[in-house]
């Protein structure tokens, strides 16, 4: 599995827990997931696997840190160009 996908995947699982805490609308997480930044990052990371880890164990880390740094500044210091800065 790509670490784009990986990475995907780690941040759609985090804004679906904050959704569901939150108690909102899908609508919201569906829109929180199609920011044109996120989708701009993820497809930069397709292009560039130079920048990551060369083991399988390594790269399931770098994505999920990536994820989680993200979340955390996107959500908490609503910064909402910080995929690219992540």
């Amino acid at each position: 599995m790509g670490h784009h996908r990986r990475f995907f995947r780690c941040i759609s699982l985090l804004e679906a827990v904050r959704n569901i805490w939150l108690g909102w609308t899908w609508d919201v997480y569906l829109y929180r997931l199609m920011s044109g930044s996120l989708i701009l990052f993820a497809l930069f990371m397709v292009t560039d696997p130079q920048s990551i880890p060369n083991t399988r164990t390594g790269r399931i880390v770098w994505a999920v840190c990536i994820a989680l740094v993200t979340f955390i500044l996107r959500n908490y210091f609503f910064l909402s160009t910080v995929v690219v800065w992540a």
